[in-house]
């Protein structure tokens, strides 16, 4: 028993004969987007690109450092020369992350003494093997291993000491 809606007459209102179905609005579009959206897309930029600025700046102030630890492994212990080689590579790293008025003016004790000031407490040890750098002799095998072993520590924590030990 359904119902049905009366039909218009053929000769019903004219006005309603015109009428039209309803129009939607287009949907919305993606573009353009509100400014909210703009201020996301630039703060995301510049945060990108201020990451890839401290990288950039990070991997340039660390750059010495790593150059300097592979010439280290690079090093021949049996030469006689190893006490001064190890010395000259650990000077050239300390006169380019700390002040080079200070560091180019130290020399002899005072050298291996801010050398040990970087080291932890047990394993200060320069003095004793950096003193044969202008002798003849060659270190023995276990002094250039520890020789060896004592520059790759202070290579390791030279940029955060000196920067710590000389604030600009």
């Amino acid at each position: 028993m359904t119902q049905s809606l009366p039909s218009q007459p053929q000769g019903g209102n004219p006005m309603l004969a015109q009428m039209q179905d309803i129009q939607l609005p287009p949907d919305i579009g993606l573009w353009p987007l509100a400014t909210g959206w703009y201020l996301l897309m630039l703060l995301s930029l510049l945060l990108c690109l201020a990451l890839a600025w401290f990288i950039r700046k990070r991997q340039r102030h660390l750059a010495p450092q790593k150059i300097a630890l592979r010439e280290l492994t690079q090093l021949n212990s049996q030469t006689p020369e190893l006490a001064w080689q190890v010395s000259t590579l650990l000077k050239r790293v300390a006169l380019h992350y700390g002040p080079r008025d200070k560091i180019a003016a130290l020399g002899g004790d005072a050298w291996s003494a801010l050398l040990d000031e970087a080291l932890p407490p047990g394993d200060a040890g320069f003095a004793v093997l950096l003193g044969s750098r202008y002798t003849p002799q060659t270190l023995s095998p276990e002094q250039a291993q520890t020789l060896l072993s004592l520059a790759e520590l202070w290579l390791k924590q030279a940029p955060r000491w000196l920067a710590g030990r000389f604030p600009c």
